[in-house]
C-alpha cells in the first residue's frame, strides 16, 4: 500500500486482498477476540512448534505486537481510492467490515474492481484458492488486453 502511494508512476495495476479500509465501529471487540485467540496460540506448545518450523523470523514477536488494538494502518488503507491505476480488491464475505470497507470504492474510482468471495474470510486466497486465482487471472488478462 505504501509503495503504491509513493510510487504511483511504477504501477500498471494493483491487487490487494483482505483489506480493511475503514475502522469498524466494533474494532475493539474484534481485536479482543483476536487477542484472546492469539494468546491461546502462544500458550499451545504444539502450535508454537508448528509455526516455529514454518517461519524463520520471530513470528511470536509479530503476533504479540498485533494484540494491540491500534496496530492496523487505517490512515494508509483508508486513502487507497486515490490510486489511479486499475486495481482489484478481493475480500471474503465472512469479514463484513472488509466487505463494507471496499464496496464503495468502484463508485469513487472507476479503476477499482471489487470481488467478494463466498465462504472466505480475511485470508481469502487461502480460503478460496481456485476462485481467487481465477478472479486474479481474469483481472490480469483484462488489464493486459487494454
Amino acid at each position: 500500500m505504501k509503495f503504491a502511494k509513493i510510487h504511483l508512476d511504477r504501477l500498471s495495476s494493483l491487487i490487494i486482498s483482505g483489506i480493511t479500509s475503514t475502522r469498524p465501529d466494533n474494532w475493539n471487540v474484534l481485536c479482543e477476540k483476536d487477542a484472546a485467540n492469539q494468546v491461546a496460540m502462544l500458550l499451545d506448545e504444539q502450535i508454537v512448534q508448528y509455526f516455529s518450523q514454518l517461519h524463520l523470523s520471530d513470528w511470536k514477536k509479530f503476533l504479540k505486537e498485533s494484540i494491540e488494538t491500534d496496530w492496523y494502518p487505517f490512515e494508509e488503507t483508508g486513502e487507497i481510492h486515490s490510486i489511479q491505476c486499475p486495481s482489484l480488491l478481493l475480500v471474503g464475505e465472512d469479514k463484513a467490515h472488509e466487505v463494507m470497507g471496499v464496496i464503495e470504492y468502484p463508485k469513487r474510482n472507476e479503476n477499482f474492481h471489487v470481488a467478494v468471495l463466498p465462504f472466505a474470510g480475511h485470508l481469502v486466497h487461502q480460503d478460496q484458492p481456485l476462485l481467487y486465482s481465477k478472479i486474479v487471472e481474469s483481472f490480469i488478462n483484462k488489464i493486459a488486453s487494454t
